[in-house]
This record gives C-alpha cells, sequence and structure tokens, in this order.
C-alpha cells in the first residue's frame, strides 16, 4: 500500500543501526547456562518436565531422511510426509539441548546432541521442498548446491544450529571440536554467506519477482533467524555492522509494502511471523545498537503487536480470515508477553497471560523455527493468571488492511473489505463471521493442509479459497476474481456500522454497477444489507451462509443450533429460497479437522424470480 506515515519513521531509525552498532554482552539477550539453572521463574517441576523430554527426545531413533523423500514434493504435491520427518530432527535436537541446558549433561545426552548436530549438517539442503524455486524453471526435484538458497527453514536450522554452538560450544570442543567448524561452515554457506551476497532472493525485495508477489512473513521470518544466528556464532562481533546494515535494508523493504494500520493481512496464523518476527528483527537491533535508536518506541511497532489481540475473538478463536485455520491452539504467548512488556501493552499482557494459564506442562514452544525466542523469552517470565482481568469489548477497525471488528458480551463479529491479492490471499472482499458466546456460528471456513497447488496456478480451484465457499454473493453465476485489482471500492465504518463497496472484486461479466454491502451490528444482532445496482434487467444471485452445525432450513429463515443458544438468520421469504449443502473434511487434513467437525454446512439462499436491475436484501442474523 506503498510509503506510510508510521512506518516512514521507522524505515529513518532503521537507516541509522549500522553506523550504532556498540559492544554488548550477549548475555543480557540470550541467558547463559548458569543463569538458566539458577533462575527463580523456572520450577523445579517445570525444569524436570524440560529435562525428561529431552530423555524421551534421546531414546528415539533418528528419522531418516531419504532422496526420494524430498522428490516427493514434485512428483506427488505432497509436502507433508517430508517435512514430518525434517521437523521431527529439529523438534529432537530442541528438546535434547533444553535439557542438556538445564541439567541433563550426561555423556549420552551430548552424544544424542552431536549425533542429530551432524545428520543435520549431512542434509543435502536446508531448503524444504515447497520452497525449492525457482523448480518452474529447473523441472528438479532435487535443489542445486551452488548457489544455496535461504528460505523460512534454511534459515531457521541455521540459527538453531548456531544456538547449539553458543551454549555448547565449551564441551562440544572437547568431544567433538571439528563439529564446531562443521557448523559454522554449514551455517555460513547455506544461510550468512547468501544473506548478505545474493541480492535475488525475492523476499529481499531488491528486485522484482511478479511470481511471488509482494513481499510477506519471509522477509522478517528469515532476517530474525539470521541475526540470531550471527549473534551466536560472532562473538567477536567482527561482521554485526555490515549485518545489521544489511538487515535494516532488507526491513525498509519490507515496511514499504505494509499496512500504516500495522493489520496483518496475512492471517492471524502469520501474525507470530509477521508482526512476532518484525519484533523480533527489531529487539536484537535495538540490543547490538544499546537501545539508542529506540525501535521498540516506534507507534508502528506497537501497533503491528497489538493486532493479535485485537482480533482474539475467544479461547482458541481468533478472526481467521485468509490463510488461518479455524482454531489456533498453540500461540506464542511467550512471545506475546515479551513483546507486552516491552512496548508497554497491558491488554497483550492479559492475553498472553490467559494463554498460559490454559497450557500444560512445558510451557516453551518446541517448534524447531522458534528457540531462539525461548531462550530469551526465559528473561520474561510470565505472571500469574489470578492478577489478570478478561479483556472488554467494543468496535475496533483496521482502516488500511480494511478489517472492522465489534465485540460485545456475547456477539463477536468481524467483516473485511481489502483486495484479492493480499498475501495468503482467498477471494473473499466483503466476508465476514459472526460468533455467538464464544461459539462459532457463521464461520471463515480458514485453510486446508498445503500442498503444491496451493501455491500455484491451481491454488483457486481449491474450494477454501473460492468466494463461493465463503459468506458472499455469487452474481450472474460469477464468483469473486483473484488479482489485486478485485478489490472493494469502498470501506466505511462508524461506531455500529460497515459499509464495504463489492463490486470491483467481480469480474465484468458479473454486470455489477454497484453492490454495497452493509453491516449494521448490535450487542445480539446483526442486520446485513446488500443494496445493487446491475447492467441487466433480470438477474440472478445466490446468497451464502457456513456453519459448522448442521442448520435446520424453513421459510423466511434459518436456525444454526450451538451448544449454548443458537443464531436465527431471517431473510424475505417471498424473495428467496434456500438449500443446504457441506463439503466434507479429509480425515488426514489437521489444519480443517481443527474446528472437530467432520463437514461444513453451507446455506445457500437463491431467488425465486429474477432480479430487478436495482434492488437490495435484508438478513437479520440474531443471537438467542
Amino acid at each position: 500500500m506503498g510509503l506510510k506515515v508510521r512506518s516512514i519513521m521507522l524505515q529513518d531509525k532503521l537507516e541509522k543501526t549500522q553506523a550504532s552498532v556498540q559492544s554488548f554482552e550477549i548475555s543480557n539477550f540470550l541467558p547463559s547456562i548458569n543463569s538458566l539453572r539458577t533462575m527463580d521463574s523456572i520450577s523445579l517441576e517445570a525444569r524436570e518436565v524440560i529435562r525428561e523430554s529431552g530423555r524421551q527426545a534421546l531414546a528415539e531413533d533418528i528419522p531418516s531422511l531419504r532422496a526420494t523423500h524430498y522428490m516427493e514434493f514434485r512428483r506427488n504435491g505432497n509436502r507433508s510426509h517430508f517435512e514430518a520427518l525434517y521437523f521431527r530432527r529439529r523438534i529432537l535436537l530442541v528438546r535434547m539441548l533444553k535439557a542438556f541446558c538445564f541439567g541433563e549433561e550426561s555423556s549420552e545426552m551430548l552424544d544424542g546432541i552431536i549425533n542429530m548436530v551432524s545428520v543435520i549438517c549431512d542434509e543435502w539442503s536446508w531448503v524444504i521442498p515447497a520452497h525449492n524455486w525457482p523448480n518452474d524453471e529447473t523441472g528438479k526435484a532435487l535443489p542445486p548446491l551452488k548457489p544455496p538458497r535461504v528460505d523460512l527453514f534454511a534459515a531457521n536450522t541455521a540459527c538453531l544450529m548456531a544456538i547449539c554452538i553458543h551454549y555448547l560450544k565449551e564441551p562440544l570442543m572437547v568431544e567433538a571440536d571439528k563439529l564446531v567448524e562443521r557448523v559454522e561452515t554449514e551455517c555460513r554457506r547455506r544461510c550468512i554467506n547468501p544473506y548478505m551476497q545474493n541480492d535475488d532472493h525475492w523476499w529481499m525485495g531488491y528486485h522484482d519477482h511478479p511470481e511471488h508477489g509482494e513481499l510477506n512473513n519471509w522477509t522478517p521470518w528469515i532476517t530474525d533467524n539470521f541475526l540470531h544466528c550471527l549473534l551466536c556464532l560472532e562473538p567477536e562481533q567482527r561482521e554485526l555492522k555490515a549485518a545489521a546494515g544489511r538487515s535494516s535494508d532488507i526491513l525498509i523493504n519490507y515496511l514499504k509494502v505494509l499496512p500504516a494500520d500495522g493489520g496483518c493481512d496475512e492471517g492471524a496464523i502469520y501474525w507470530d511471523h509477521a508482526a512476532g518476527s518484525l519484533f523480533g528483527c527489531l529487539d536484537i537491533l535495538d540490543f547490538v545498537s544499546g537501545g539508542t535508536l529506540q525501535l521498540l518506541e516506534d507507534q508502528f511497532v506497537k501497533d503491528a503487536a497489538s493486532y493479535i489481540r485485537r482480533v482474539h475473538i475467544d479461547g482458541s478463536y481468533y478472526a481467521n480470515f485468509a490463510d488461518c485455520p479455524g482454531v489456533l491452539e498453540h500461540m506464542p504467548f511467550g512471545l506475546m508477553y515479551r513483546m507486552a512488556e516491552l512496548l508497554g501493552d497491558k491488554e497483550l499482557s492479559h492475553l498472553a497471560c490467559r494463554l498460559n494459564s490454559r497450557s500444560s506442562g512445558d510451557n516453551s514452544h518446541e517448534e524447531a523455527f522458534s528457540v531462539h525466542r525461548d531462550f530469551r523469552n526465559y528473561l520474561f517470565p510470565i505472571q500469574d493468571i489470578e492478577t489478570v482481568p478478561e479483556g472488554g469489548g467494543g468496535v475496533d477497525v483496521f482502516p488500511d488492511t480494511q478489517v472492522y471488528l465489534h465485540k460485545s458480551q456475547d456477539l463477536f463479529f468481524s467483516c473485511k473489505g481489502g483486495h484479492n491479492g493480499e498475501s495468503h490471499n482467498h477471494n473473499d472482499v466483503g466476508q465476514f463471521m459472526v460468533y455467538w458466546k464464544g461459539q462459532p456460528a457463521v464461520i471463515d471456513p480458514g485453510i486446508g493442509e498445503y500442498t503444491r497447488e496451493t501455491f500455484n496456478h491451481m491454488r483457486y480451484t481449491i474450494w477454501t479459497m473460492q468466494s463461493g465457499w465463503h459468506n458472499l454473493p455469487v452474481i450472474n453465476s460469477m464468483k469473486q476474481k483473484e488479482g489485486r485489482e478485485f478489490r472493494s471500492s469502498s470501506f466505511i465504518t462508524d461506531a455500529n456500522s460497515c459499509r464495504i463497496g463489492l463490486e470491483n472484486a467481480y469480474p465484468g461479466t458479473a454486470g455489477i454497477k454497484s453492490w454495497n454491502r452493509t453491516f449494521d451490528v448490535s450487542d445480539d444482532e446483526v442486520c446485513l444489507t446488500d443494496l445493487w445496482e446491475l447492467k441487466a434487467e433480470k438477474n440472478s444471485a445466490v446468497w451464502h451462509f457456513l456453519s459448522l452445525e448442521e442448520p435446520l432450513l424453513s421459510e423466511g429463515f434459518v436456525v444454526i443450533p450451538l451448544a449454548e443458544g443458537k443464531i436465527v438468520i431471517s431473510f424475505p421469504e417471498d424473495l428467496l429460497e434456500g438449500c443446504l449443502d457441506f463439503q466434507k473434511i479429509p480425515e488426514d487434513d489437521s489444519k480443517m479437522r481443527v474446528w472437530g467437525k467432520d463437514r461444513i454446512w453451507r446455506i445457500s439462499l437463491e431467488n425465486k424470480n429474477p432480479l430487478a436491475a436495482a434492488g437490495k436484501v435484508q438478513f437479520k442474523i440474531k443471537g438467542e
């Protein structure tokens, strides 16, 4: 969306980073082993959970990663098989590393770490098959060794390996000194040198790569891991000035495409590695510059951090536009709390505390791509939930991202405008969702497991991406089209309403002059009004509403039963007639199965007689 005032201020600060780098003591940023073992905030019970997790990891066989596993994505589009083995290696390493750091420093544990680090160094590539680009040009299933590419997980792996060296260098130098040298060599070859030297990576923003679109979470995610990797491998800090300058340049490119309001058009699930990783980059750059630039004082950073608590609905539910599953069970509450503490966001702190209270066992997130966060988070122990109040309600708007939210004691409502060329886009201009007493009623379907088709020319053949499987009309048999040019023509909000112009989201063949969708929202009801002008005298439209529960359809109204209460959708029976169908959720689709259901129901309300060129229809969606 171009340069924005708030992000420009942050860009100006970043331009000064290289000149501001100072000497520092890394233990002030990442706690030492000695401090980890003596922290009062980590209970004896929590320490034992971490050590036992490490012992169990040590007992597991190292997953075998074969070349043919890598080749599966190219052959049949499956990315899950390889990734399950790839990430299992890294998760086991994280668990053994943490166990060693928290006192399980047996020779067997160290040997387990040595073996796992060694086999990861031997991997053909740290880039996962789905990110092996430009594979359409090469037509090959295995990535080239030269020049090495950096994707999200090559950077994650480099960071994890560097942290292993940082914490275990002394015992490793005694037992396997050449492994330390090997890790440093591989981290440089596979991450540090390409980051510093190769301008052609699309996520850097130095050159146009139309096949990838605008920069997205890849930019801060990779940069966050790169900076932590270098921090751990460069105790003498020789390269940090150049690295700070390079990373700042790349982050400036990223900031130029972000909306000014701090919204995340990639969906709530990517907030973690969009705003969260941007925060991680600024946190470390602020540290190495001695806090002189006050990067974390910037209002844009605070707005981006606040997004996740503003779209939080209840429990594990968030407004799940774009490629976001319907339920987010494992949100990074440690990162949230650290962000809240350093940015002064009390409401975000409260959300982190509530999420922490619902977790069990080791509260750290052991995914391979967050280990640097875990160690940093130990310096910010989360307070007791008993001191934390629940959040309130009200109206909230992201005017640039074009998201409107209304929260009351029982009702949550959100809708969006935007465009259909967003990162992780679904064709969903005008989409909305309604939750009643914390329960999903009128839903966004979310996203299924990623496959080869998810990110190629077949993307919009997938039902979850199509406007016909959102709470949107199909007009004159036409659904919305993908592309930035298919967008809202207007997005106007006030305290209790939001109006979105939909006509530009549909192709010209739909014959739409104007289509204004207005939501009037109260504490227990949403009144949806669609007002249109069409080019032909006789027209058709089908309005869709999605539900997890099987609806009860009668003339003039639809009932969506809930565990507590119900939602009733009233519609003009003289104008519309309805029918029901559903999409079954595959048993092996874990992203769709988070709903806890085996199907998603679609209510279709179609005009009984041809629609006039000008007209309107109104739906009342009421909680009872």
